[in-house]
C-alpha cells in the first residue's frame, strides 16, 4: 500500500456487526480532492470526577480531572452536605490526580451509606455519589 500524499482516491468501508456478518462497499473510481481542510479542534477537557469501586467495601479510589489551573476542593460529604473527609484542596495545575478514601471520617471508620465526592472549583461543582458498605 503507497502511504504517499495525493489529491486523487477511493473510499472502501467494511462493516462488521455483533453476529459476525460482513458488509462492505467502494467507491467505482478515483476521485479528486479540490481543496485541503483543516481537522477541527478535538473536544475540549473538562472538569470531571470519578469514583471506583462504587459500592465500596474497604476503600475507593476517586480521580479528579484539572483542565486548566485552578482553585480546587475535593471532599466526601455525607446526605446532609457535612465535610467527613477532604482529600484536596488548593490550586492545581491542569493534570489527573488520585486519591484513596478509605471511609474513614476523623480518624475512625465512617458508617455505611450514600456519601458525594464534591469536587468544587470557583466556576463549577459536580457532585459523585458514592456508596460504602461493611
Amino acid at each position: 500500500m503507497n502511504n504517499a500524499p495525493t489529491t486523487t482516491g477511493r473510499v472502501r468501508v467494511t462493516a462488521h456487526d455483533a453476529g459476525n456478518n460482513t458488509a462492505a462497499s467502494a467507491s467505482p473510481a478515483n476521485f479528486t480532492i479540490t481543496q485541503s481542510l483543516g481537522v477541527p479542534p478535538g473536544p475540549t477537557a473538562q472538569f470531571a470526577v470519578s469514583v471506583h469501586p462504587n459500592p465500596m467495601h474497604s476503600s475507593s479510589v476517586v480521580q479528579m480531572v484539572v483542565p486548566s489551573q485552578a482553585r480546587v476542593r475535593l471532599t466526601v460529604v455525607d446526605l446532609q452536605g457535612r465535610e467527613i473527609q477532604r482529600l484536596a484542596a488548593g490550586d492545581y495545575p491542569p493534570g489527573s490526580y488520585t486519591f484513596t478514601w478509605d471511609g474513614s471520617a476523623g480518624g475512625r471508620r465512617g458508617a455505611a451509606g450514600l456519601y458525594f465526592v464534591k469536587y468544587e472549583t470557583p466556576s463549577r461543582v459536580i457532585a459523585e455519589r458514592l456508596v460504602v458498605t461493611q
